[in-house]
């Protein structure tokens, strides 16, 4: 809860404060309004809402003991990550106290975390990205052994319908252990490591139970997730990669004439590729020219030509221009990440364009709401081509306003 109140308030802030005290001032600000909030009032608003679902679950336990693993199982990811699972420790020591054994959050969790290993171990052999790939081998394995955070906030939530299989595998678990009577007898982080504290006092049928559900969580999640699917996430890499082998293809194209200008393609205020936080963009690996903070989610072309590229993610676009110019126009940064979400393209690839044709259109706001920068690289990539690539537009630009002068050698 306090980081969802901190993302509002940093949004905030990063519109309303000077881009010159930004750096020091924004972290600071954060601090001061979002703690005392912490304290008064989202911290015994969390704690409430915890108590109140504890004791909906003791009175389920009372009288339909089953379904308590159930519930748990599914919605234990969900409590995890806005830490309302605290609020079932009172009801659980309680239980340990007085009959030497509980059955509310215990065996419903031991699923949840084989579910979460599953969907992590899942997307680990399925994703082509070499990050995701290693974050979620390593959390997978960590979550079979009883810690599931690194598995939730490093896969799960970032990949939606693993999510939701997680929570399907941990409730059909959680079923088992529930119409089994599975009993938790020691406080731990349920998982392989801490399966000793399912032992019971008289045989090891409830231990067989807690482990025959951890199966069953396991094998539904994997499998369900296996063959539903889930959409990859691009990595930064492949991004690059992808710019480059543009790059390549367009520097091919010979240069035609000896001068060309180019035109804005969106409104917006014109930057300096350096103040870009982002070394690619920055540094001119990928070209040269200039970057636009846009003022409206619309993309014209600069230029008559051709469509070279379109991203599958519809974040960028290549350009040829008539006269030879190659044209690379990023929206944002990072985000491919997106997978195309609030991005709608108008043109494909080979296309013929006009100066001013409307080729992309995204939804600024909701962009910069899931985190992202909006600011809109223009480069030129065929720089071996030209003597001079110079930036002639500063401040506020309309859409067909000049921002670059281009001479060739």
């Amino acid at each position: 809860m306090i980081v969802w109140v901190l993302s509002y308030v940093e949004r905030f802030l990063d519109k309303v404060i000077p881009k010159i005290f930004k750096f020091f001032f924004k972290p600071l600000l954060c601090l001061l309004i979002v703690a005392p909030l912490a304290f008064i009032v989202l911290g015994p608003i969390g704690f409430l809402a915890g108590t109140a679902m504890s004791i909906g679950l003791d009175i389920l336990n009372i009288h339909v003991g089953w379904l308590v693993p159930t519930i748990v199982g599914a919605i234990f990811p969900l409590m995890l990550m806005t830490g309302m699972h605290y609020g079932l420790v009172p009801f659980m020591i309680q239980g340990y106290a007085t009959i030497g054994y509980e059955t509310i959050a215990g065996p419903g969790n031991l699923s949840s975390n084989m579910a979460q290993g599953a969907a992590a171990l899942c997307v680990a052999l399925k994703t082509k990205n070499k990050e995701l790939k290693q974050v979620a081998f390593s959390s997978g394995v960590t979550a079979i052994l009883g810690v599931t955070e690194p598995a939730l906030f490093g896969v799960t939530m970032k990949i939606k319908r693993a999510l939701y299989v997680v929570m399907i595998g941990g409730a059909v678990g959680g079923f088992y252990a529930g119409i089994t009577g599975v009993r938790g007898f020691a406080f731990s982080s349920p998982g392989l490591l801490s399966l000793p504290a399912f032992i019971g006092p008289n045989d090891w049928t409830n231990l067989i139970n807690a482990c025959i559900s951890m199966v069953i969580a396991f094998v539904v999640t994997f499998v369900g997730l296996w063959f539903w699917g889930f959409e990859d996430i691009s990595s930064n890499e492949e991004e690059t990669n992808t710019i480059s082998e543009v790059s390549k293809s367009q520097k091919s194209v010979e240069n035609k004439i000896l001068n060309e200008v180019i035109k804005s393609p969106m409104m917006g205020n014109v930057i300096d590729l350096k103040e870009i936080m982002d070394p690619a963009f920055a540094g001119e690996m990928l070209g040269k020219g200039v970057a636009i903070e846009p003022m409206e989610g619309k993309v014209f072309s600069p230029v008559n030509g051709v469509v070279t590229a379109i991203f599958p993610t519809k974040h960028a676009i290549g350009l040829r221009s008539d006269q030879g110019a190659e044209i690379l126009i990023h929206i944002g940064i990072d985000t491919v990440k997106l997978q195309g979400k609030y991005f709608t393209s108008h043109v494909s690839e080979g296309d013929r364009v006009a100066l001013g044709d409307l080729m992309i259109e995204f939804e600024i706001d909701k962009i910069k709401e899931e985190g992202y920068e909006v600011v809109t690289p223009i480069l030129i990539v065929n720089v071996d081509s030209y003597k001079e690539i110079k930036k002639i537009m500063s401040g506020t630009v309309k859409e067909k306003e000049t921002i670059i002068s281009i001479t060739t050698i």
